[in-house]
C-alpha cells in the first residue's frame, strides 16, 4: 500500500475543465479559501456520490500509520474517499494506492460541494454539449462568490493548460 502525493480527481466542469471519462486526476485546482464542513448527503453529486454511514461492504486501512477510513463513495465504487488519522482527505480506485486531495475534511466537502453546484448550474444554463467559456461568462450572475472565484480560476487557463491532463498510469 502506498500513499501517493497530491492529486484531485473528479468528473468534468463544463466550459472549464475537460474530463475524458466519468472521472479524472488533476493536480491543478483552485485554492478553497473558506472552507468548511458540510453534511454532503445535502450535496447534489452529478455522479451519484454519496457519504459512508454504513461501513459493511467497506473496509478501512493504514498506511504509514495513516488509518484511512471510508468518507465519501462514487454509487458504483468507481473510487472512494477517505478521512485520513492525521486530518486530511485521501481518494482510492482499488485501496491499495492512497491519494492525498485535501488538506482537511472542510476542505474536500468544500470543493466537491462547489464543483458539484458548478457542474449542474452550467449543464442547466446552457447545456452540457453547447457549453463554451463565453457561456460559462454569461452564467456568472447565477454564482455564489466561491462559485464565481472557482469559475476565474480556470477561465484564466489556456487551453493548452486545461487539456494537459496526466495519465492514470502516473502515480508521482
Amino acid at each position: 500500500m502506498t500513499i501517493n502525493k497530491f492529486s484531485w480527481v473528479n468528473t468534468s466542469i463544463p466550459g472549464l475543465r475537460p474530463c475524458p471519462g466519468t472521472y479524472h486526476r488533476y493536480f491543478d485546482v483552485p485554492s478553497i479559501p473558506y472552507a468548511k464542513e458540510l453534511d454532503l448527503d445535502s450535496v447534489d453529486s452529478p455522479t451519484a456520490c454519496y457519504s459512508i454511514v454504513d461501513m459493511s461492504g467497506f473496509s478501512s486501512a493504514t498506511v504509514d500509520g495513516v488509518l484511512f477510513t471510508p468518507y465519501y463513495n462514487d454509487q458504483q465504487s468507481c473510487v472512494t474517499w477517505y478521512l485520513g488519522s492525521d486530518g486530511r482527505a485521501y481518494y482510492s480506485f482499488d485501496n491499495e494506492k492512497f491519494n492525498l486531495c485535501a488538506e482537511s475534511r472542510a476542505e474536500f466537502d468544500t470543493r466537491i460541494s462547489i464543483e458539484a453546484s458548478l457542474w449542474f448550474k452550467l449543464c442547466d444554463a446552457v447545456g452540457y454539449q453547447a457549453i463554451s467559456p463565453e457561456k460559462v461568462k454569461a452564467t456568472k450572475d447565477k454564482l455564489t462568490t466561491e462559485e464565481a472565484l472557482y469559475v476565474e480560476y480556470y477561465l484564466s487557463k489556456t487551453k493548452e493548460e486545461l487539456n494537459d491532463l496526466p495519465p492514470w498510469d502516473d502515480d508521482e
